[in-house]
């Protein structure tokens, strides 16, 4: 393949340069991102002007060049491949790996401060699936989130949910510690997917969490040694930091409110009947007096010739031939129309009855 300057990768689209790393070989390309993609490529150019000048250099030594080469295009391949898994680990928020089967997502709140709000999370395998199905291909640039609403004016005949901050989370940690605005501020997170358009994809979500209170009595969980869990530092003031691994033990128990737990309206959990039909309508105009016919079917005509039809849409490709037939059977003309349907259930998600 022919060299590429890098004023022209630059101006290429994510989709040209991804066809260009995929014939370079690169490792994980289909998952990175523009940027991703030009470090990568710049890289390997680099590496490949090295080795030509090496060659150039050391003309009566080619064989220790070329082969200093493909250590060099090795290397920098597996640099690559590590960049990649570690992409991959970040943007993964599943739990099962760490702590086991995950038989209900869960966002659970362990401690509440006055602008702090300490969280955990259980989220299954099929859940983070399910998220880069429903996002397809903005799944690529999405990132893990939480979501941080105030309802603090809410009430049941006036609910409020207002949208205050989005908060990236990392894949290698099932803890995080969330800023609020006011102490005296209720509120709700949600944990999920958000895309770089807005479009956020929910997977796990909190009960109404109360406002601090100071002599509200917090919690002190013991890890086994005697001494509370989750306790830290402050790295800025008085911020928490951030746990640097996933625990190996299950989640505690929220003190201040449970989620996707069972009650009497969700026990039939996975039980809610939905389904969903399609039909295709087609419609059109021909000659008055002419014949149209659908898969050999006459479609009946209205006096100015126009006609629509009803049709099942199946599951899958279908091809419809149509053909008008002028009155006297002298002439008739063909329109060939293919439609395509794929249809994919989702599996369902099931929210705490006090959201």
């Amino acid at each position: 393949m022919s060299a590429v300057t890098k004023k022209a990768l630059d101006n290429m689209t994510r989709k040209s340069l991804a066809e260009i790393a995929k014939q370079r070989g690169v490792s994980g390309w289909h998952s990175m991102r523009k940027a991703e993609l030009l470090k990568s490529l710049n890289r390997l150019s680099l590496a490949r002007k090295n080795s030509k000048k090496k060659r150039q250099t050391n003309g009566t030594n080619g064989k220790s060049s070329l082969a200093n080469s493909l250590s060099l295009s090795k290397t920098i391949c597996q640099r690559i491949q590590q960049e990649a898994a570690i992409n991959h680990q970040m943007k993964n928020i599943s739990t099962e790996e760490f702590c086991g089967p995950v038989d209900r997502d869960r966002l659970l709140v362990i401690e509440r401060k006055a602008y702090w709000i300490e969280i955990e999370w259980q989220i299954a395998h099929k859940s983070v699936e399910r998220a880069r199905a429903a996002l397809g291909s903005q799944w690529h640039h999405a990132y893990p989130a939480i979501r941080l609403f105030d309802v603090t004016a809410d009430d049941l005949d006036h609910p409020a949910n207002e949208h205050v901050a989005d908060i990236p989370v990392s894949g290698e940690v099932d803890s995080w510690h969330v800023q609020v605005p006011s102490a005296e501020m209720s509120c709700k997170l949600e944990i999920g997917y958000l895309t770089p358009a807005g479009k956020f994809f929910s997977i796990a979500r909190t009960t109404k969490i109360a406002p601090f209170r100071k002599n509200m009595t917090r919690p002190l969980i013991s890890n086994g040694n005697g001494k509370p869990n989750g306790s830290s530092n402050g790295t800025n003031g008085n911020r928490p930091a951030q746990k640097q691994k996933k625990r190996t033990h299950s989640l505690r128990t929220s003190y201040l409110t449970d989620t996707f737990e069972h009650n009497g309206d969700e026990q039939a959990a996975g039980n809610l009947k939905f389904e969903l039909d399609a039909e295709l309508v087609l419609s059109g105009i021909t000659e008055p007096g002419a014949e149209v016919l659908l898969h050999g079917d006459t479609i009946p005509l209205r006096a100015d010739g126009s006609f629509s039809i009803q049709v099942p849409l199946q599951e899958g490709r279908q091809v419809m031939p149509a053909v008008a037939v002028k009155h006297n059977g002298l002439e008739q003309c063909t329109i060939i129309l293919a439609v395509e349907r794929n249809t994919k259930k989702l599996e369902p998600q099931v929210f705490s009855s006090e959201y």
